[in-house]
């Protein structure tokens, strides 16, 4: 047995051991809880990001204080980003690389990222004509060295000019197109060199006159100082088809240009269809001419441009085509009722006097083999080819090849001398262009009129801006585009016109937002007094849903019904509408009813997890039910009205599954004789005025 001394001294050793315990303990807590703190605070809060760019195929960088991490390439889905503001940084080959800070949020999103392509220079190469080497070159109006040479060019429209000592100046307004390689041969005339003149006229007035591609102000005018040659003349005037025609200019004397323009209104260029012929009996004539783009004219009336096919008057009409750089020629067709006429016109290539210019030979070069070449519209042959006796003077080139943009100079003939051009095609894109609801409108390229809606064409690799002018009321849409080799840009004109595309909603089959056109629900409950019940909805169209309902109260009465709903208003969180329905029910001993409804409903829509509706409406019935109450003969039906309130709550329980709970009062009558069952009357529904469901809806 221990001392008093002997316990005393024990009891305090164990306070101690006690004590060094507890310390022990709050110590352990301690560093727990400041090693979770720790954790949670070096923890780096994401949000899966979904990162796209247009074009795709770009990498995505992701830029830290610490560093850069590829995220990867796009189209990029559910990739993990640090919350709050972040950069990135996008690269692909032939774009600008780009710098783009966003966001990100608790809440998954996704951005998607336009891309800008790097463009590619054009080219313009001065080689040496006559009396033309070593002269001075001025590009945009700065000195940028001598003939020969070549000079890139942002795309765009430029300025060229050559100058040299007692020669007249060279110049041109050239259009570079992105990649683009631009040859021109330089011919100076000494400044004393005798000259002609030009008269040159257009109906209407006021056309912007080209000679040799340079402009010369507005018709009517007469311009001087032209080197005897011959010379294209372009007349170009808003709302009109531009006109081009061959001129001669001889020294001393003064020569005429006179061009009637056709509104754009008239026919358009390639296959077109002339106005009506004022007249019951017509046939079609068809025209094709070896000069693609000849004008085709009867009885002084222009039908459009071949190749042609038009309505016209039956029996013999004298047909003349008409083209820049060919002869006119005229021949006879004789139309039938209801038959087609072919007609194919080889027109005869306009001639200079060889004593005023004489001919000389142009040889066109592609970049590419299996492109055609033309002079002024004429018949196309494959590079590289001599065309021959092209008469002195200015002429337009136009190559072409598939998958490549169509590529366009001018080229300075000299008699008895060889001029070369070289075509650098430039890679193709598609673009597509069409008009809301088929509508007719003009389309412009970066300002010119390049034709109607709807429209295909293959444009060279560079940006763009796209002008869409409705005809029936002028009215315009512009864009501007990036065209890419091989990519294929579409582009529908809407006027701001557009209809606004619809959201699609979760279906909540029992709230007041119908369920969406295309959609539907099977709706399936248990409940009192009705045991058993189904209904399925459908989205007939916007705004309204239809649906079938079957119930069953036993062994009183199986109810049917059919119903609308229709919305009357809705915002992001409350939705208002009207719902009706006709109905009939069947029972045992010939038990019968027959009920119409309406009903007001509105809703508050929590984002797509829930709904709560409160809904009130009334029901007209009319009830034969059985037995045959005392004082009531065979056949009488009992008729009232309810006034039925209540309250609906909806919720998500998964992608397709919704779970609904519905309770409805009746506060004013006693219930409806025919939902006793004839052995036992339902009296708790028909006193308590009660009703309530709960049931599950399969969203499809």
């Amino acid at each position: 047995m221990m001392s008093p001394v002997e316990s005393l001294a024990r009891r305090r050793s164990m306070r101690v051991r006690v004590h060094r315990g507890w310390s022990v303990a709050s110590v352990g807590v301690a560093l727990c809880v400041l090693l979770a703190a720790g954790e949670a605070q070096s923890k780096v809060r994401t949000t899966r990001t979904d990162i796209d760019t247009s074009p795709q195929g770009a990498k995505i960088i992701l830029v830290e204080a610490s560093g850069e991490r590829a995220l990867g390439v796009t189209p990029i889905e559910r990739v993990r980003v640090p919350r709050g503001e972040v950069t990135f940084r996008i690269v692909r080959d032939g774009y600008e690389e780009m710098l783009e800070t966003v966001t990100i949020g608790r809440k998954r999103r996704a951005f998607v990222f336009n891309l800008v392509r790097k463009a590619k220079p054009a080219v313009i190469e001065l080689t040496a004509g006559s009396n033309a080497d070593g002269a001075t070159i001025e590009l945009d109006g700065g000195r940028v060295g001598s003939v020969p040479s070549a000079h890139e060019v942002k795309a765009g429209r430029h300025h060229v000019s050559v100058t040299r000592d007692g020669y007249k100046k060279w110049e041109r307004w050239v259009n570079a197109q992105e990649g683009q390689r631009l040859t021109y041969e330089v011919s100076l005339e000494s400044a004393g060199q005798a000259s002609g003149s030009m008269r040159v006229s257009s109906t209407p007035p006021g056309a912007q006159i080209f000679v040799a591609g340079v402009s010369r102000g507005l018709s009517p005018t007469v311009i001087h100082g032209l080197a005897p040659s011959g010379y294209a003349v372009e007349f170009r005037l808003p709302g009109h088809e531009v006109a081009r025609q061959l001129v001669s200019v001889v020294a001393g004397e003064t020569a005429s240009a006179h061009v009637e323009l056709v509104a754009l209104g008239g026919p358009a260029s390639g296959p077109v269809k002339a106005a009506a012929v004022p007249t019951a009996d017509t046939g079609t004539l068809k025209v094709t001419s070896n000069a693609t783009g000849a004008e085709v004219w009867i009885a002084g009336k222009r039908l459009g441009v071949t190749p042609l096919s038009a309505p016209v008057s039956v029996g013999p009409q004298s047909v003349e085509l008409r083209a820049t750089g060919f002869q006119n020629a005229t021949r006879s067709v004789t139309v039938a009722k209801d038959q087609v006429a072919e007609l194919d016109v080889k027109l005869e290539r306009l001639q200079v006097d060889a004593g005023d210019a004489g001919t000389g030979e142009v040889r066109v070069v592609s970049s590419i083999g299996g492109a055609t070449a033309s002079i002024d519209g004429g018949p196309e042959a494959p590079t590289p080819h001599v065309f021959p006796g092209i008469s002195a003077g200015t002429h337009f080139v136009t190559v072409k090849a598939e998958g490549y943009a169509e590529w366009r100079s001018s080229v300075t003939v000299q008699a008895n001398k060889r001029a070369e051009v070289v075509a650098d095609l430039a890679k193709a894109g598609r673009l597509e262009i069409t008009a809301r609801a088929a509508v007719e409108a003009e389309v412009f390229l970066d300002g010119e009129l390049v034709g109607r809606t709807p429209m295909v064409r293959s444009v060279a690799a560079g940006t763009y801006k796209i002008t869409v002018k409705r005809a029936s009321d002028g009215k315009v849409e512009e864009r501007s585009i990036a065209m890419g080799a091989d990519d294929t840009v579409r582009f529908q004109a809407t006027w701001g016109e557009a209809k606004r595309r619809r959201v699609r909603h979760r279906a909540m089959p029992y709230s007041a937002q119908p369920i969406d056109k295309g959609y539907g629900s099977l709706d399936l409950s248990v409940g009192w007094p009705y045991l058993l019940g189904a209904r399925i909805s459908g989205g007939l169209i916007d705004d309204v849903d239809l649906g079938f309902t079957w119930r069953n109260a036993a062994d009183s009465i199986n109810d049917f019904e059919f119903r609308g709903k229709m919305l009357l208003a809705r915002t992001r969180a409350f939705a208002l509408s009207v719902e009706g329905g006709l109905g009939f029910g069947l029972g045992p001993e010939d038990r019968n009813s027959v009920n119409a409804r309406v009903r007001g409903l509105v809703s508050v829509m929590m984002s797509e997890r829930a709904a709560v509706t409160l809904r009130a409406g009334l029901n007209i019935y009319s009830d034969s039910p059985a037995p045959v109450a005392e004082g009531e003969a065979e056949g009488d039906r009992r008729n009232g009205v309810q006034l039925l309130p209540g309250v609906v709550i909806e919720s998500r329980i998964g992608k397709f599954w919704n779970l609904h709970l519905l309770f409805e009062a009746e506060p004013f009558t006693d219930g409806r004789d025919i939902l006793e069952d004839g052995e036992a009357p339902l009296d708790i529904v028909k006193n308590a005025g009660y009703r309530g469901l709960v049931g599950f809806s399969l969203l499809f």
